[in-house]
C-alpha cells in the first residue's frame, strides 16, 4: 500500500512539471504573437499614416498649386483686360495704354482724358504744370496750358455754365460771351477739342446710357466734380456746349460722347462709330499718326504749342 501511494505521487510531480513547461510555452507563444501583432499593426498603422499624410500633403499642394496657378492667372487676366496691347506708351497716364483708374476705359476713350499730355486718367484735372489754374477767364482747355494770349481764346466762365455762381457773377457782362469766341479762337483750338466737348471743356459725358453737358474745363469752380459724381448738378456745375467752337456728340449719328463705347451706340451703327468733321476714326492710339490722338474713337491733332 505504501509503495502505491509513493508511485501515486510520484505520478503527479510528474504531471504537475508537466503542465508548468505548457504554460511556459503558452507565455512565450503569446509574447511572440504579440510582437508580431505589434509589428503587423505598425505597419499597418504606418502604411495608414503615410497614405493618409501623402493624401493630405497632395491636397494642400494641390491646394496650394490652384491658388497660385489661380492668382497667376487672375493677374495675368487682369493686366491683359486693363492693358492696350495694340498700343505704343508714353510717360502719361492718358496716353501710357494702361486703363490706370480701373474703369473700363483706357487713354483718349476715358472721360478723365484731354489730351496726350494729361497725366491723370481719373480725374478731370491735368496736373500739368501751370494748368487747372483758370477760374474765371477762359482759354484753350486742350492746348496743355492755362495761359491766355497764345490761342486767341479768353471767354468768361460764366458764358459756359447754365448758372453763374454768385462768387463770380461780380463784373460779368452776358453781352460779352458773343464777342469772346473769336475766329483765332477757333482756329487755334477747335482741331485739338476733344469729340463730345467744347474748346473750354464743356463736356458731354454719358456713363451708363445717362448724359449730361457737364463743366470740367476749370477744376478750380469744381474741385469735387468726377466720373463718379458727374451727375450731381451740386458737384459737377452743368454747362451749354458752344456750337461755335465745339464737337458736339450725336449718337444718333454713330458719334461717341466721353465714356461711350460702340456697344452704347444704336444697333443700326453695327457696332462701329463715325467721327465729325472727317476725322480717320479710331480704336486705339496705332490707327492714328504720330501727331494725332485717338479720343472717343477718333483722331484728332496733337497741340504743337
Amino acid at each position: 500500500m505504501k509503495k502505491i501511494n509513493i508511485f501515486i505521487m510520484a505520478f503527479a510531480l510528474v504531471f504537475s512539471f508537466s503542465g508548468c513547461d505548457d504554460d511556459s510555452s503558452n507565455s512565450e507563444n503569446n509574447a511572440v504573437n504579440n510582437v508580431t501583432n505589434n509589428i503587423t499593426n505598425n505597419t499597418t498603422n504606418n502604411v495608414t499614416n503615410n497614405v493618409t499624410n501623402n493624401t493630405t500633403n497632395n491636397t494642400t499642394n494641390n491646394t496650394t498649386n490652384n491658388t497660385t496657378n489661380n492668382a497667376t492667372n487672375n493677374t495675368t487676366n487682369n493686366v491683359t483686360n486693363n492693358t492696350n496691347t495694340n498700343c505704343v506708351p508714353t510717360e502719361w497716364e492718358c496716353s501710357n495704354c494702361i486703363d490706370d483708374d480701373g474703369d473700363g476705359y483706357i487713354d483718349g476713350f476715358d472721360p478723365g482724358c484731354s489730351s496726350a499730355t494729361d497725366r491723370l486718367e481719373g480725374s478731370f484735372e491735368t496736373d500739368i504744370p501751370g494748368d487747372d489754374t483758370n477760374l474765371e477767364i477762359l482759354d484753350c482747355w486742350y492746348d496743355g496750358n492755362s495761359g491766355g494770349g497764345d490761342d486767341g481764346c479768353a471767354i468768361h466762365v460764366c458764358c459756359v455754365l447754365e448758372t453763374c455762381p454768385e462768387e463770380l457773377a461780380g463784373g460779368f457782362d452776358p453781352s460779352s460771351c458773343e464777342e469772346s469766341v473769336n475766329q483765332d479762337c477757333i482756329d487755334n483750338c477747335l482741331p485739338f477739342t476733344v469729340p463730345g466737348c467744347d474748346c473750354f471743356g464743356c463736356c458731354t459725358v454719358c456713363v451708363e446710357g445717362v448724359c449730361n453737358d457737364i463743366f470740367i474745363g476749370a477744376p478750380r469752380v469744381a474741385p469735387d466734380c468726377t466720373q463718379e459724381t458727374f451727375d450731381d448738378p451740386e458737384l459737377c456745375p452743368t454747362c451749354v456746349v458752344n456750337e461755335e467752337c465745339g464737337q458736339p456728340c450725336h449718337p444718333e449719328d454713330c458719334e461717341l460722347c466721353p465714356g461711350m463705347t460702340v456697344d452704347d451706340l444704336p444697333d443700326y451703327c453695327n457696332e462701329s462709330n463715325e467721327c465729325p468733321g472727317g476725322q480717320t476714326v479710331c480704336e486705339a492710339q496705332v490707327d492714328c499718326t504720330s501727331l494725332e490722338y485717338c479720343s472717343n474713337g477718333c483722331c484728332i491733332p496733337v497741340p504743337s504749342k
